[in-house]
Parts: structure tokens; C-alpha cells; sequence
């Protein structure tokens, strides 16, 4: 039995080496693993940086009351677009009307005045050729017939203001745009004194986008464009694309085309100001805060 056993034990450990020598025959002769290889090669790619910006109007106009009197009705349609010179207000123009009566009935008899003193001076020419009155009567009439024309030219120019008010009672937009809400009802006294806010346009094509950006932000991007790490695609140029509060696109890119020329002290920022074409898809443009991203090339 012993004799048995002593001979199995070479046999196992003769199979076992076998065993062993063929798997690490197996593994090396595996394939190496392959390797994909890329190449790199410079592109130019865009340089964004998101702001917290404000859509503006691009320009909004005050409409006031030019002429004291009762505000009698209004012609519009309150967020409505509106031309120049289209009517938005009447103004009562009676008292107006009868101030440019009164001046030009005073117009008239100063105009006739005017032409008596000039006939008597006509006549007193011919009897001062004649020495048939006094150097003192003719040069008199001279002086007479210049004042009362002095007078007709006043009450011209008194005309031509009653007829100036007269036309400011009807109120109508400076610009084209927008007309906001009625600020003063039917029936109330405007322009006495000062001036009566109406209401106010804004044109809003193209819009403002306005924004700030921190001086050290500037500064690293002038430095980097003058080491020509970036560059603008074109020149004096740098696009302004417009988030809404939404997170949608706002439709029309726009450019920058101002920079304060100053650092505002107590932020530390410049405030560049974008312009953009309208989109129809705008929401209020005055109320709708964004975000302005500005982009050039590196």
C-alpha cells in the first residue's frame, strides 16, 4: 500500500507541472492590445463669458403737456405701436382758439395804423418839399410810422406764438414706438406751471443690453488679446447673444457698441451696453432681466 501511494505522488505532480507549463504557454503567446492613436491639431474656438445683463429701449421719449389747459380726451391704445406726429392727446383748444383771435384782430388794426401813418407821412414828405410845415412835424411822422411798425412786427411774432399753442393742444408722438399707460385721466389741468408727464414712447428696434463686467475680467482679456492668445473675428466687433429669464434663446444676436469709459468705484465693474434687432418673440423689454453673453474668437 505504501508502495502504491509513493507512486501516484510523482505521477500527480508530473501532471500538475504540465498543467501549469501549458497555461503559461497560452499566455504568452496573447496578442498585444491595440492602441487607437489621435492627432491634434489647433482650432479656433469661441470665448464665452455669461453676464448678468438688462434689456433697454433704444430710445424712450417723454410726452408732456407744452400748454396749461383741460386734458380732454385720449387718442390712443395704451402698449400700442404709434408713427411720429400721430395724435395721442387733445388738450381743450377753445381758450387757445380765442387767445389766437384776440392777437390777430390786434394784428390787423395795428396793420391799419400802420398804413394811415405811412400816408401821412407820404403827404407830409410832399409839404416838407414845399416848406409848408415844420422840420419838426415831418421827422414826427417818421419816427410814428417806424413804431407802429415795430408794433405789427410784435404782434406778428404774437401770432405766430398763440398759433404754436394753439397746435400744442394737440399732442402728438416725437418718435416711432411704443406708447405706454396713460399717466394723467380726461379732465384734469395739465401744463400749469410745469410740465405734465402724458405718457412715454420707447422704440424698441433695435434694443439695449445693457450689463457689467469686473475690471480684472477685462483686463485678463485685453492682456490675453494683446498677446494674441484671442482675437475678435472681426474687428471692433464682439458678438452678444441674449438668454431669457427662461433659459430660451433670445432670437436676434446683437454687437458691442459702447464701454463706459470709466471703473465704477463701488463694484469694481465697467458697463459695456450691447446692441440687438427686436425680435417678436420679446417678452417687455423693460421689465425682462437676461443674460448677455459676450463672444469673440481664440
Amino acid at each position: 500500500m505504501k508502495k502504491l501511494v509513493s507512486c501516484l505522488v510523482p505521477c500527480c505532480l508530473a501532471l500538475l507541472l504540465t498543467a501549469c507549463g501549458q497555461h503559461q504557454d497560452t499566455a504568452a503567446a496573447a496578442p498585444p492590445p491595440l492602441v487607437g492613436v489621435i492627432t491634434a491639431h489647433p482650432v479656433s474656438a469661441p470665448l464665452e463669458k455669461q453676464l448678468v445683463g438688462r434689456l433697454s429701449a433704444f430710445r424712450s421719449a417723454d410726452v408732456n403737456a407744452r400748454v396749461a389747459g383741460v386734458l380732454l380726451k385720449r387718442a390712443y391704445v395704451e402698449g400700442s405701436e404709434v408713427k411720429q406726429g400721430q395724435l395721442l392727446f387733445e388738450i381743450d383748444p377753445a381758450p387757445l382758439k380765442a387767445a389766437l383771435a384776440s392777437v390777430s384782430a390786434q394784428l390787423a388794426k395795428d396793420q391799419a395804423t400802420l398804413a394811415q401813418a405811412r400816408t401821412d407821412l407820404a403827404r407830409y414828405q410832399r409839404l416838407h418839399q414845399q416848406n409848408a410845415i415844420a422840420e419838426q412835424t415831418y421827422a414826427d411822422q417818421k419816427f410814428l410810422v417806424l413804431q407802429q411798425e415795430a408794433t405789427v412786427h410784435a404782434d406778428q411774432a404774437n401770432m405766430q406764438t398763440a398759433r404754436i399753442n394753439l397746435g400744442y393742444a394737440y399732442v402728438t408722438s416725437p418718435i416711432d414706438g411704443r406708447a405706454g399707460q396713460q399717466q394723467v385721466t380726461e379732465g384734469a389741468l395739465v401744463g400749469q406751471g410745469s410740465a405734465t408727464l402724458l405718457t412715454t414712447v420707447s422704440q424698441l428696434n433695435p434694443l439695449y443690453v445693457n450689463f457689467t463686467i469686473g475690471v480684472n475680467d477685462l483686463t485678463a482679456l485685453q492682456q490675453a488679446a494683446e498677446r494674441g492668445d484671442i482675437r475678435l473675428t472681426q474687428a471692433n466687433k464682439t458678438t452678444v447673444k441674449v438668454t431669457l429669464p427662461d433659459g430660451s434663446a433670445y432670437a436676434a444676436p446683437g454687437t458691442v457698441d459702447f464701454s463706459a469709459p470709466t471703473v465704477d468705484p463701488a463694484t469694481g465693474s465697467v458697463s459695456p451696453r450691447g446692441r440687438s434687432r427686436c425680435a417678436h418673440c420679446c417678452p417687455t423689454p423693460t421689465s425682462s432681466c437676461c443674460q448677455a453673453a459676450t463672444s469673440g474668437s481664440a
